[in-house]
């Protein structure tokens, strides 16, 4: 063979080598990627799975963004995670809201949006919660420090927002059966049954939970005196002071005309009596204006906590009432501990 042809024989197989390699090397990275996506495919259906039967047992708004923070975060790197629920007719939603910096929920209130469309801003990025030609809540996530969102991103949020969206409704129908209009707190029914189960946790877990009865002092006098408009817009009033000093995981029930009771998990008596106290001074500098008159009242608190004061649901909601009722002797506007 000539010189030439021998070369460029020889050149033709190197190239075909050449070719062969690349082509190998792309198939071996088609089939990596393959594998990439298949597995990031199965721990988006795995995540969904276990978010799904988690949300299908939340009783509570805390317990479905507990679920929701959880499950997100296997996804999403995220730096902090926000569930927005709309529980009521009203122009706001109630938002809970955890950085991974932090320990518990907070809990803030939001508008409803308009948008169903899915948006990003100051670096979270939001997908509205749609049941049929209602929004019904906001899942956000905010990317860790330094991250931009990418497709993959809204695509995973995307796909959490159905199952979230289901139990968005669910939650805003039991809100609607079990809460008070005027106040907007639960109704006092669910109590027992919610105490029951902190009490069945903290056992599982060496924890406490405290439980505190609050009643407004002579409040039938606002009544007589202003009638029943005023004092509606008073309990509401007093209502929001309480709340505003309650962590997410806690819960205020009303539990008469006008009075509450609230449920501390992971709270022992100190802690308790510590939060009467906020409330308390919340309510005794309340006004309210109405009309021309100037509302204002104080309150009366029971503190009782498990183990110390008992260890079944009953029990402790009847020691913090007696409690109360012997704040109430003492002079009322005051905080009074249980005792054995």
């Amino acid at each position: 063979m000539p010189p030439l042809a021998a070369a460029l024989a020889g050149g033709a197989i190197l190239l075909a080598a050449v070719l062969a390699s690349a082509l190998v090397l792309r198939s071996r990275r088609a089939a990596a990627a393959a594998a990439e996506e298949a597995a990031s495919r199965a721990s988006e259906l795995a995540v969904l799975q276990a978010l799904g039967l988690d949300l299908a047992s939340a009783r509570s708004a805390g317990q479905a963004f507990a679920a929701v923070d959880r499950e997100c975060r296997k996804l999403l790197a995220a730096d902090e995670v926000a569930l927005g629920l709309v529980l009521g007719d009203g122009p706001e939603m109630t938002v809970h809201a955890r950085a991974a910096a932090e320990r518990e929920a907070r809990l803030l209130r939001a508008p409803v949006p308009r948008d169903r469309r899915p948006s990003s801003r100051d670096g979270a990025l939001t997908v509205p919660l749609v049941s049929g030609d209602a929004i019904v809540g906001t899942l956000t996530v905010k990317l860790r420090a330094g991250g931009a969102h990418e497709d993959r991103d809204l695509t995973a949020l995307t796909a959490l927002s159905a199952p979230v969206a289901l139990a968005a409704l669910a939650l805003r129908v039991r809100h609607e059966a079990t809460h008070d209009p005027l106040t907007g707190l639960a109704l006092g029914d669910v109590v027992a049954s919610r105490l029951t189960e902190e009490l069945a946790r903290a056992e599982r877990h060496g924890q406490r939970v405290a439980v505190i009865m609050a009643d407004l002092d002579g409040f039938r006098v606002v009544t007589e005196r202003y009638g029943s408009d005023a004092a509606d817009r008073f309990l509401a009033a007093a209502a929001d002071a309480l709340r505003r000093e309650l962590r997410a995981s806690d819960l205020v029930v009303r539990h008469r005309a006008d009075a509450f009771c609230v449920l501390l998990p992971a709270t022992g008596i100190l802690g308790a009596d510590r939060l009467a106290e906020r409330m308390r001074g919340a309510i005794a500098r309340l006004q309210v204006v109405h009309g021309d008159a100037t509302l204002q009242a104080t309150a009366s608190f029971g503190v009782a906590a498990h183990p110390e004061h008992g260890a079944t649901a009953r029990t402790l909601l009847y020691r913090a009432d007696a409690a109360l009722h012997r704040a109430k002797r003492a002079g009322r506007d005051r905080v009074a501990i249980a005792t054995v």
